[in-house]
């Protein structure tokens, strides 16, 4: 076999190669390349195939030194000179030169010795884009920057980079809660115990001038007190006293009764919905609420001389936008419990039950107790039964709000191009869309649908606006600075390494290098489901092998398996409906102690989303999802509208829905009668919250287009708006159904299920996608202990239904989130089989420079080896070692099923 090499010096412009000789003019041969070897490496985290050359004895001399010295003189550690290989056979007639390998000096090692003898050492990495993206896995990229990372090269805008979508209403139950059931003492007797509550022992009582005698007012003591609410409630612990104006969160009540309301400053304030800047009533829409009361106990004085009343009161009044309380009715007010003689013991027992009250938006409520004109000399004493509770809860939805998000597709490209210098983009088929970029899949992948944001985002100034607009307020002079603003205001970075583990943990992929078909002699990146990077055509043959050794790589055995996400509890919502959190697993073997962890940092819960989404009304203050990472699934866009209106022959009026359209996209219109069809549009005249290229329009919106209306007039429709071209897309909600039919909070145990965000992603879905690879521990994935079973979770993993939507569906029937895990709940079991076995075959073989040519070109596929014909194996590449000089390489495989 004949080599020759060629220096290729990328530092000079134009590029100069130089095929190297000696100084009789035969070919060059570095020092050690007899005894060099190259590496061809399955990564284990990335589950690709890459090559590498372990040349770190080679030597360059004469002419290839003084190239390598040049290089790095004049630019140092960025030196980019390149060393291509070729061989010859010498027993093949008519034959040329054919290329072997192309590789890519590391001047971060450069050694150069000086000496009698000189020369020059400097590794080679596999290609210089491949060695910037390794170095750069973890540099965070600006997602929205179109310059590559030498601060020179121009990438491409890509379509799905900062499009705007709309995210709708995650309805959220609003809870107050408040008991008096504490822990046992002694015994360690756990439930609820009765409170005794002695009035005079912690105040001291201020004697009404008028006539000496006191009156005032109590919330009862319970001792455990819960707001688990979107929208912010206060609660306070019993505040006791008359006319005591020092509690900075009091709240004053005007009411006239028997009682002097304005006397009462300290609150037990049960439910109040946050407080937006400008007419509440059109941004969060509080449903019906359910209010349950119990609340039961015995009056006491101990002193003897008591004479007086008391009374139980439920009522209700309005705070304003200015944060001014008016009295707005009594709910309920008690007869008098009247205190007739010394030492009387009066029993009390009142129970309420409203499951539909009408809760106004800024309403709040007051619960406990009055009492009146006591002798300050008496000791009134109340004690509570055990079991005594306030429950109070309440649906909610806030407005429709726009959010600009990164198609994951589109992400991983942008990355990948910026630290490569627009070397190496990316292509997927999973992850890749019709209409994706750079590289469009023949249909919408199973992680397609999917986009980046993060919290800044979601609840920054595009949102705010459109809160503004649902408000009444019109922006018909939005000026290019302010689009400016919206546009640049939150900057977007993530790394190729949060992108990749993020979506490692739910879909179990891989990363390898391929040729770019569309740009001839260079490559992209590949990302897909790992079983792609395990291919079933065979490469070679090894017949007659000296020897195979087997090895269990008891490494991919796991104990304990770790699914879902990182990051999904609020501090205002109640996380127990939340089915978006942390799994836990075992497998079922006693002999194994390893740990899987595959726990995603990116944050898929609805209850986050709506969190965000709702703080997007309040401008001021930190929130604690702002620098998140979200990934949220989304569908084309199809908004039903409760109102258009179509004015002239060009112009439509579009009442109740943020809509999201580009000037000069094409939408559809349905369910208008004569008026459906396809319009382009031209211009928005109202509403306008972020320019070119997009238009956002928000609750009331005016747009003209450039078709004509078949019947223009003052009619009044409700129809469905969907975009046609480009393709513009809204977040996913639902995507539930049960075999029953029924779809509720009863059958799925979820909170209204028709507004769930992200249940293709559930963890013991996540799981699902990792079967294929997970059930390879076992022997017989059908086996009746080839599973899987649930340890522990965090919230909600009682959720319970299957998807809706047959794409990327797993599951064969309702899955419970906490239930186990086999092969026998799978759609496709065929498909979900596992490929390999957990275990490497170790051998030695010959291999021609054309065979390793064969295996560059596909490393994904088979290599068939055997020791004799009657046992025929097939595997997979983990690893070879190959000599060029001497022919010879070692195989490390991984055996097919």
């Amino acid at each position: 076999m004949n080599w020759r090499f060629t220096m290729i010096d990328l530092t000079q412009s134009p590029s100069v190669s130089t095929i190297l000789t000696e100084k009789d003019g035969t070919f060059y041969e570095p020092i050690g390349w007899t005894e060099c070897e190259i590496e061809i490496k399955r990564d284990e985290d990335l589950r690709g195939v890459f090559f590498d050359y372990s040349f770190s004895s080679l030597k360059y001399t004469q002419m290839a030194y003084s190239i390598l010295e040049a290089a790095y003189d004049n630019f140092g550690i960025k030196a980019n000179v390149q060393l291509l290989i070729e061989y010859y056979c010498p027993d093949c007639d008519n034959c040329d030169y054919a290329f072997f390998y192309r590789a890519q000096f590391n001047f971060m090692d450069y050694k150069k010795t000086v000496g009698d003898f000189c020369f020059i050492d400097v590794p080679l990495e596999t290609s210089s884009a491949m060695l910037q993206f390794t170095n750069l896995y973890n540099q965070k990229v600006d997602l929205e920057n179109l310059t590559a990372f030498d601060l020179k090269t121009p990438l491409n805008s890509y379509s799905g980079i900062g499009q705007v979508i709309t995210l709708k209403n995650k309805t959220v139950i609003e809870r107050t809660v408040a008991d008096n059931t504490s822990v046992g003492i002694g015994d360690a007797q756990f439930g609820p115990q009765p409170i005794s509550y002695p009035l005079y022992n912690d105040q001291q009582f201020i004697v009404n001038g008028l006539d000496g005698r006191i009156s005032g007012f109590f919330m009862p003591p319970f001792a455990n007190v819960r707001a688990i609410e979107v929208l912010q409630s206060f609660i306070q612990y019993p505040n006791i006293g008359i006319n005591t104006n020092t509690n900075i969160q009091s709240v004053q009540i005007a009411y006239s009764s028997n009682i002097d309301w304005g006397s009462i400053s300290g609150q037990y304030l049960v439910y109040r919905p946050r407080l937006l800047p400008i007419n509440i009533a059109n941004v969060v829409f509080v449903g019906p609420a359910n209010i349950n009361i119990n609340f039961k106990g015995v009056f006491s004085d101990v002193s003897g001389v008591g004479h007086g009343s008391f009374r139980i009161c439920l009522v209700s009044y309005l705070v304003d936008v200015n944060g001014n309380r008016t009295m707005n009715s009594v709910i309920y007010e008690s007869d008098p419990y009247a205190v007739t003689s010394p030492s009387q013991i009066i029993p009390f027992a009142w129970t309420y039950s409203n499951p539909s009250y009408n809760l106004q938006p800024g309403e709040g409520l007051w619960f406990g107790v009055i009492y009146s004109l006591f002798s300050p000399d008496c000791k009134p004493n109340f004690t509570f039964d055990g079991g005594n509770f306030i429950n109070i809860t309440a649906a909610t939805s806030y407005v429709d709000t726009p959010c600009k998000v990164f198609f994951v597709q589109e992400t991983m490209s942008r990355i990948a191009e910026n630290i490569t210098n627009g070397q190496l983009p990316v292509v997927s088929d999973y992850y890749g869309r019709v209409d994706s970029q750079p590289y469009a899949a023949q249909q919408d992948g199973e992680g397609g649908l999917r986009v980046l944001t993060k919290g800044l985002i979601m609840r920054g100034l595009q949102a705010r606006q459109a809160v503004l607009n649902a408000q009444g307020g019109y922006l018909n002079n939005f000026n290019s600075s302010q689009s400016d603003i919206l546009n640049n205001v939150n900057i977007f970075a993530l790394s190729f390494q949060d992108v990749f583990q993020g979506l490692d943990a739910i879909d179990c992929i891989g990363l390898g290098l391929e040729d770019d078909p569309t740009r001839p002699g260079q490559q992209r990146i590949r990302v897909e489901r790992f079983d792609y990077f395990f291919q079933d055509t065979v490469l070679m043959t090894l017949d007659n092998v000296y020897e195979i050794q087997k090895e269990t790589k008891s490494g991919k055995f796991f104990s304990l398996m770790n699914f879902g996400y990182s990051k999904w509890e609020t501090n205002s919502y109640d996380g127990l409906d939340e089915f978006l959190t942390k799994r836990q697993y075992r497998s079922t073997f006693t002999t194994v102690s390893n740990t899987l962890d595959k726990t995603c940092n990116f944050v898929t819960s609805g209850y986050a989303i709506e969190y965000c989404r709702r703080e997007s009304g309040d401008s001021t203050q930190d929130s604690e999802f702002d620098n998140d990472h979200f990934l949220i699934c989304v569908l084309p866009l199809s908004l039903n509208v409760p109102r258009l209106q179509f004015t002239d022959a060009h112009t439509l009026y579009i009442t109740g829905t943020v809509i999201v359209l580009t000037i000069g996209g094409i939408f559809s219109v349905s369910g208008t009668g004569i008026n459906d069809g396809n319009y382009t549009v031209v211009a928005c005249t109202r509403n306008i919250v972020q320019t070119s290229p997009t238009t956002v329009y928000g609750g009331d919106s005016i747009i003209t287009v450039k078709e004509t209306f078949p019947s223009p007039g003052v009619g009044q429709y409700s129809g469905t708006i969907k975009s046609v071209s480009p393709r513009l897309f809204e977040a996913e909600q639902g995507n539930v159904t049960t075999t029953s039919g029924e779809v509720d909070q009863s059958t799925t145990f979820m909170v209204d299920p028709s507004t769930v965000y992200n249940y293709r992603l559930s963890p013991f879905r996540n799981m699902l996608r990792w079967m294929k690879y997970l059930l390879a521990m076992y022997q017989n994935p059908y086996s009746a202990d080839s599973m899987f079973i649930f340890v522990d979770g965090d919230g909600n993993y009682f959720a319970t239904g299957q998807q809706a939507d047959p794409a990327g569906k797993m599951e064969n029937s309702d899955v419970k989130e906490s239930q186990n895990l086999s092969i026998q709940i799978m759609k496709d079991q065929a498909g979900n089989m596992p490929i390999f076995k957990l275990e490497e075959d170790s051998l030695q073989y010959p291999m021609s420079a054309d065979q390793f040519v064969a295996i560059k070109a596909n490393p994904y596929g088979l290599i068939e080896y055997f020791h004799d014909s009657s046992d025929v194996r097939q595997g997979w590449i983990s690893k070879i070692s190959y000599q060029p000089v001497s022919g010879m390489a070692k195989f490390t495989l991984i055996p097919k099923r």
